[in-house]
Parts: C-alpha cells; sequence; structure tokens
C-alpha cells in the first residue's frame, strides 16, 4: 500500500505570503513574484463572510417570500409570460429596509425578464415559461440580504420548507444553522470533511488527490495510492499530479463561453448560427438554437442519437467533422434536458469565433477550419482561464516527466496504464483537459471570487441557470442543496478509467477530486464530496 501524502492536513490556514496555489519546488513563467500576485489576488476576495451576528439579525428582522405562478414549477414548453414576485415585510422591525433589491433586477434583465420594484417587493416577468423554468433559482440566489424561502409546492406556486441567508458579496447562499457561535466562521469541519473523502477512497482505487478551499485559499490537500504503478515507474498520487479530468471540462467550457458572450455584449438567448463555421449545413431547427439550450443540453441531439441506426450513427463524433454531422441533421431547440457531449463540443468550435468577434485576441484569427481551431480555442483558455489562475501551459496532452497520472483498473495490475492523452484536435470543450485537483481548486476559487476571471453578473447567471454544473445541483432534495458541481468519467479501454469532480458548496467552501481508476463498489467521486461536506455540518 502507498504511503499517504497528506498537506497541509489538520495544520493551520496557509500564510497569505506563501504563494497559496503554489506547486513545491521551482516554478515556471514569470516565477514566484508572479505566483505571489496571483496569490494575492485569490486573498482580496475572501473579506466577505457574515458574522453570525449579522445573520441573525437579517434572519430574525426581515420576512422574505418568493411566489410564482403555477406554471413556473411545470415543464417547459409555455410561451406565455411568467411573473416571479419577491416581497418584503418588516412585521418584526420596522427600522429594517426592504430596498435591496439590485440584485434581484441584475438577474432579471440577466434572464432577458423585465424587472420593477416598489418598497413592498420585486416582480420579474420572464419571457416565457421555458426561460422560467430553467431560472428555478432565481430568488435564492438574487436577493441581496435577509432570509428567503424556498420549497416545491407546484399547488400553490409557494416556495418554501428551507430558510437560506445572503453570504454577502460573494454571491454564495448559507445555511443557517450551518455557522459556528463566537467569530462567525462558517461552522464546517474541514478535517472531518477530509476524514470521509479518505475514508470513502483509500483502498478502494490505484490513486486520488483533493484539495478543500476556503474563503479562496486551500486548507487541506493530499493524496494517495500511486500515479502510477510499479510498471509504470512507481510514482504516489498528490493534489499536483495532472489527470484527465475528463467532462469537468464541460464546467470550464461553460465559464469561457459565458466570459465571451460577455466580452460581445450577448446573452446566453443569441442564435449560435452567426458563430457556426460558415461552410456547414444547418439542418433544421439549428438556427433557432441558442446557447442557452447548449449550456443545458436542451438541443434534442442526445433523442436524436438514440433513434439512429448504428449506421445512421457512424459520422457522429465531437471531432470537426463529427459535429459538422450532427449540425446537417438538425436540432429541437428547448427540448427537454438530455446530456450529449456534442453540445459542448459545438460550444469548442463557438469559442475561437467569439474570440475573433470580441477584439481581446493579441494575435490575427484567420478563417477557422478543422486544422487551427483547436489552436485558438486553447489559446483562448489558456489566456482567459489558466494563466490568470496560475496555470501555465495547460492543454489536453501530457506534460512530460512524472507529472501526469495513467488510468488504471483497480482489480487488474497486469493491465499498463493509459496516459491522460494527447488530444489536440479533440482539446477541451466536451472533455480532455489534463489538470491537478490543485489546479481545479485554484479554477473554482478565481471563478467564485475573482471578478477580473469571471464576473458576478455571470456567476449568477451560471448558477441560477445551471450552466456548465449538473441539473441536479442546488436540489433542496438528498443533501443537494446550496451545492453545484459537474463530474467526469472517462473510460479509456480494458478497465481502465479516469474520475474527476468539482463542487462549489454554502459557505465559501470548494472541492476538487481526481481518481485514476474506477472505484470499487461502485461509488461515485461526486457523491463522496457530496457526503463529505454533509458529514462536516454540525
Amino acid at each position: 500500500m502507498s504511503p499517504v501524502t497528506r498537506s497541509p492536513g489538520s495544520n493551520p490556514r496557509p500564510s497569505a505570503a506563501r504563494t497559496a496555489w503554489q506547486r513545491p519546488g521551482p516554478t515556471t513563467s514569470n516565477g514566484a513574484l508572479l505566483l505571489a500576485l496571483i496569490a494575492l489576488s485569490v486573498c482580496a476576495g475572501a473579506a466577505h463572510a457574515v458574522s453570525t451576528t449579522e445573520l441573525t439579525t437579517k434572519t430574525s428582522d426581515v420576512g422574505w417570500s418568493a411566489t410564482a405562478s403555477d406554471e413556473l414549477l411545470a415543464p417547459g414548453g409555455d410561451t406565455d409570460p411568467v411573473a416571479v414576485t419577491v416581497s418584503c415585510s418588516n412585521a418584526r422591525n420596522a427600522k429594517t429596509p426592504c430596498s435591496k433589491f439590485g440584485n434581484f433586477l441584475a438577474a432579471c434583465a440577466s434572464l432577458n425578464g423585465e424587472g420593477s420594484c416598489q418598497t413592498s417587493g420585486c416582480t420579474c416577468t420572464l419571457p416565457d415559461n421555458d426561460a422560467a423554468d430553467m431560472s428555478f433559482d432565481l430568488w435564492h440566489l438574487a436577493i441581496d440580504d435577509g432570509a428567503i424561502t424556498r420549497g416545491t409546492d407546484a399547488d400553490s406556486g409557494q416556495l418554501g420548507a428551507k430558510t437560506l441567508t445572503s453570504a454577502g458579496s460573494s454571491g454564495g447562499w448559507q445555511i443557517d444553522a450551518g455557522f459556528a457561535s463566537g467569530d462567525g466562521s462558517p461552522g464546517v469541519d474541514l478535517d472531518a470533511m477530509e476524514d470521509t473523502i479518505r475514508t470513502d477512497l483509500i483502498g478502494d482505487v490505484v490513486g486520488f488527490a483533493y484539495v478543500i478551499a476556503q474563503d479562496g485559499l486551500p486548507m487541506r490537500a493530499g493524496g494517495w495510492g500511486s500515479a502510477r504503478r510499479g510498471s509504470d515507474g512507481q510514482v504516489p498520487m498528490t493534489e499536483h499530479r495532472t489527470i484527465n479530468i475528463a467532462s469537468v471540462s464541460k464546467t470550464l467550457t461553460a465559464v469561457a463561453t459565458l466570459q465571451l458572450l460577455e466580452a460581445n455584449g450577448l446573452s446566453t438567448e443569441d442564435f449560435i448560427w452567426p458563430f457556426l463555421p460558415p461552410d456547414w449545413d444547418l439542418g433544421p431547427g439549428v438556427a433557432d438554437l441558442k446557447f442557452r439550450h447548449l449550456l443545458q443540453h436542451r438541443t434534442g441531439w442526445n433523442q436524436m442519437f438514440k433513434a439512429m441506426t448504428k449506421a445512421e450513427r457512424e459520422p457522429w463524433g465531437n471531432d470537426w467533422d463529427g459535429i459538422a454531422f450532427v449540425v446537417s441533421q438538425g436540432a429541437t431547440p428547448g427540448a427537454g434536458y438530455s446530456y450529449k457531449n456534442a453540445n459542448f463540443a459545438v460550444l469548442r468550435m463557438i469559442i475561437p469565433a467569439l474570440y475573433a468577434a470580441s477584439g481581446q485576441a493579441p494575435f490575427a484569427i484567420p478563417p477557422l477550419t478543422k486544422w487551427n481551431y483547436s489552436l485558438y480555442y486553447v489559446a483562448y483558455m489558456q489566456e482567459h482561464l489558466f494563466e490568470p489562475t496560475g496555470i501555465y501551459g495547460a492543454g489536453c496532452w501530457d506534460y512530460g516527466g512524472d507529472q501526469a497520472a495513467y488510468a488504471y483498473d483497480v482489480d487488474d495490475p497486469s493491465v499498463p496504464g493509459r496516459p491522460p492523452g494527447n488530444n489536440f484536435y479533440d482539446c477541451g470543450g466536451h472533455s480532455n483537459f489534463v489538470l491537478s485537483a490543485m489546479q481545479l481548486a485554484s479554477i473554482m476559487a478565481h471563478m467564485r471570487y475573482d471578478d477580473t476571471v469571471f464576473s458576478a453578473a455571470n456567476r449568477l447567471r451560471m448558477d441560477s441557470n445551471k450552466l456548465g454544473w449538473n441539473r441536479r445541483s442546488n436540489d433542496p432534495d438528498k443533501g443537494r442543496l446550496g451545492k453545484y458541481w459537474h463530474g467526469g468519467d472517462l473510460f479509456v479501454g480494458s478497465g481502465r478509467q479516469f474520475h474527476a469532480c468539482v463542487m462549489k458548496y454554502p459557505q465559501q467552501v470548494e472541492a476538487t477530486l481526481v481518481i485514476n481508476s474506477d472505484i470499487a463498489g461502485g461509488k461515485s467521486q461526486c457523491s463522496t464530496l457530496k457526503d463529505a461536506f454533509n458529514n462536516a455540518l454540525p
């Protein structure tokens, strides 16, 4: 059994003077000074915790409620406008103002709704039930102060059952009981959280690594087992070993898409067709596809794929030619949710065109072809997501040396490991980025706290519409409330597998987990992260 590596474990919070996300040893690019500046930019977003006293005042003195028409909670498809109303009552304390509705109006506008406020509350009229259905979390993400209630009583339209409280400028929301008394710090036992991850996985995988962050800083991190078995040179797994993160790439692609839509003055309600390759044939319905449909897997492509015969599916793929075929077959905009890689593979083709249109590129982008589009997609990701979060040279390839973890079959040591791959023409979009648990944690922290990387409006848009998140995120059932996540599972043959998960929790906590084999007993990496947080609450 491989020795445990654990850093910083139960040590106190790392000093801000030390680079928070830096891998030990020599650094690359601009060296320690640049990395220190990166660390400071992470720390700058951390001073937003709300004290216990403030939370108590907000919860007890302000009564919030949110209501909507019955059809809001019904399946999409109705094109009639739908109104979401948030009201405020000062019955308990007339001195508490009910005028802090700015975030609600911003959220309403981001969904192409029309909002208005009076002293008693606000109303947002969304363009149709399809939009309303996909913005189910509008009310509890959008209100600036005070407690609100939320539930799923479709008959009355009343939203109740769970009480949440604003965490201030971060846009996160906390379960009231999760705060410790005294200094106002969140009552999350990070040691217990770490112990759940380790207990769940030690002995059941070839290797795993994780990072638990809070307030934008890594607080617990470590690894167990082998990144490479003895037959491949015996390398221990740590939080700095890179791995194919599989479909977690979709979350990163969603961030890039929202960045570029914002840079171009567009929204998720705009059509995608102007940014598709001009020589592609657009099948029926493709001209009506919006960015939202891709980001929420509502294009009808998986339904179409399932209806095809094996021979008909032959040209289907996630590379340039395969996606050109998908687009030529048509689409059903606004179809019911059905997960399909093609949705985010298309965004990989579109992002270079959005990049060119934005004028942000420090070089001229020529007409895009199957031979060059991936180059400009990766260039955008490096310049606007990876490098701003302290990650240099990232892509979909093995970095060389002993840095990358290989995929294995946990039950059969005789099967040689599989490297994470060199997927230049199938890089990102839906899959295949090669990153470490620590690098993923850095991206998650910047996404949440650093407006220069990801704006507050985009954070709200991403969370309220679950763009690039698992569709069960923030579900009030089964311990999912306040959690946003995406997992990734890649099967590379002969029982060898890569698994990854990123998760954003209430109380300014994030966690990342990567695994380089199947998990004995059929466990799920994202279930492990959900259980870890739930077990860490008082």
